[in-house]
């Protein structure tokens, strides 16, 4: 059974000291005390900007509370579903006290059997530009320099525990960037990847680094007539973010970890929305 939601796991973070699958266990584990011991796999949606309500804690218990919600909001979808597969369709109107509209389940023709049944893939390659203030390996390098120098110094001075934390966190950021932009300085586009996998009437897509929200619920609405899962940081997270073109010089995390300039996301969804409904 796949399990699609858009949310960092999250719920945990400096304040926990264990090993922890967040709130994602606890979902499976609901899940399978009501259908046994099934297979669970959880893909996660453009969560970009999505985290837990109620995240950033050290208390396991708060976890387990937000797994245990999304795992009983996959059962009821699962309670709501036809014993055999089937389409719910209009049978007519119905003279009464009252006109009323009577639906039933029907069975599938053959033919439609054998369109539900029917598996494709996909891929398509869109170019995205880098942003211009990237920086370079030089200044960056610089800058992990200037940062470890502080910290040398902080260590003589006696730095509160915060300043430790904060130094370290600024640290392990540049480090990062340096990580993303080392491979950038020779190459002109970043060549995104968008691939799908498609059996009947739902749609998986397979989509590199953390993209915002957005981007699913702009695709479902362009892609109506079919159910579109959508799994992030598939091959990784070599773009880092991708955020909607507002959400640019707001001072975000997110865009000083991105790589890509802004109109990047949008490019994205209008080149997914093109594969899917033209193919």
């Amino acid at each position: 059974m796949l399990s699609n939601y858009a949310c960092h796991p999250t719920t945990l973070a400096w304040d926990n000291k264990l090993v922890s699958p967040d709130y994602i266990g606890s979902m499976r584990k609901t899940m399978r005390h009501a259908l046994g011991k099934i297979p669970i796999v959880f893909i996660q949606g453009a969560s970009g900007d999505v985290g837990p309500r109620e995240g950033y804690v050290g208390d396991v218990k708060v976890a387990e509370r937000n797994g245990r919600q999304l795992g009983l909001s996959n059962l009821s979808i699962i309670a709501g579903m036809p014993e055999a597969p089937a389409r719910y369709s209009y049978d007519g109107a119905v003279i009464s006290g009252a006109t009323i509209g009577v639906w039933s389940y029907k069975d599938f023709t053959a033919s439609e059997s054998e369109d539900l049944s029917g598996f494709s893939r996909e891929r398509r390659e869109v170019l995205l530009g880098y942003r211009d203030d990237l920086g370079s390996v030089d200044s960056v390098t610089g800058r992990i320099a200037e940062l470890e120098s502080l910290r040398e110094s902080g260590d003589t001075q006696g730095w509160s525990e915060i300043e430790c934390r904060d130094n370290r966190a600024l640290l392990e950021r540049e480090h990062r960037k340096l990580t993303r932009i080392s491979t950038l300085e020779s190459i002109e586009s970043f060549v995104y990847t968008i691939r799908s996998w498609s059996i009947g009437e739902i749609v998986l897509l397979g989509l590199n680094g953390e993209l915002y929200n957005c981007y699913q619920t702009k695709v479902r609405e362009a892609v109506g007539d079919r159910a579109v899962m959508v799994g992030t940081l598939a091959d990784g997270s070599d773009c880092w973010y991708l955020l909607d073109q507002t959400s640019y010089g707001n001072g975000l995390y997110q865009e000083d970890a991105s790589v890509i300039k802004q109109g990047g996301l949008e490019t994205l969804i209008d080149a997914t929305v093109k594969m899917l409904n033209l193919g």
